[in-house]
């Protein structure tokens, strides 16, 4: 049995739909649901070992790649013959980036710009243009249009401003612990009560 968000289920009845991603793939599965309470549902069957529940499926794009958008993230896709770009408006985005070196992936977050070939990373960009890059998987260079490029690799997080970039590393749990919201869950450890509440 696994404990798993209500809001991820697609369906009020003794089954319901669930997009469950596993080895990289996002599949709509049906679950029988016996117990709803508190927010959460305890499903009985219709999920593999090592299956991780998301709210959404990552979208996919045309060159493969697959995005998956927090709560209230907006990205703007502009895919052309030699160049694959992004915008990411505001929120949160997960990149998981089909390789293809004669084409680079772009991603523009306020006053930077991710640059990658194939790699998973997360952005956030806030209202203020303050944001921030952690690497999951391979490498990706960020510009900030003033001084040179930096090179992240996995367990790297930068966070940036207009006119500053920090970067320091991470341990992998903590890189997962970024991810959560994926699964439907949330880290608040070290939060203020104001903090947990902007991220709702």
């Amino acid at each position: 049995a696994a404990r798993i968000p209500v809001d991820a289920l697609r369906g009020d009845g003794p089954t319901a739909t669930v997009f469950a991603v596993r080895d990289g793939r996002a599949e709509a599965r049906v679950v029988h649901v016996p117990h709803r309470r508190d927010g959460w549902a305890v499903v009985a069957d219709g999920l593999d070992v090592g299956s991780v529940v998301v709210r959404d499926p990552p979208a996919a794009l045309r060159d493969g790649s697959a995005v998956t958008l927090n709560s209230s993230a907006e990205i703007k896709v502009a895919f052309k013959d030699a160049l694959r770009q992004v915008s990411l408006v505001t929120g949160e985005a997960n990149f998981d980036v089909a390789k293809d070196a004669a084409r680079p992936f772009i991603v523009d977050a306020g006053p930077v710009q991710i640059r990658v070939v194939g790699t998973s990373f997360l952005v956030r960009l806030d209202d203020d243009d303050r944001g921030s890059i952690t690497v999951r998987e391979g490498i990706v260079e960020v510009h900030n249009g003033a001084d040179n490029p930096v090179r992240l690799i996995a367990g790297d997080h930068l966070s940036f401003a207009r006119q500053t970039m920090k970067q320091e590393r991470l341990t992998m749990a903590d890189v997962d612990r970024m991810g959560l919201w994926q699964r439907g869950e949330m880290d608040l450890t070290g939060m203020t009560l104001a903090d947990a509440a902007s991220e709702f």
